[in-house]
């Protein structure tokens, strides 16, 4: 019984890191991702609560 139970941490452990793993490779990809800018006028006066759309 004690090698089961050992054998079933060992995987729920391992579950955990695979799943720690793959967080930190999407949030790497969400950063190659990220648009910032400033939406100005033709003054290059910044226009507060613009709203820009990508395709």
């Amino acid at each position: 019984m004690k090698v089961g139970r050992s054998f079933f941490c060992l995987l729920a452990a391992v579950a955990a890191l695979a799943a720690a793993a793959n967080a930190q490779d999407k949030k790497a990809e969400a950063q190659l991702r990220t648009v910032r800018g400033v939406v100005s006028d033709k003054s290059d006066n910044p226009l507060t609560g613009s709203v820009v759309f990508l395709k």
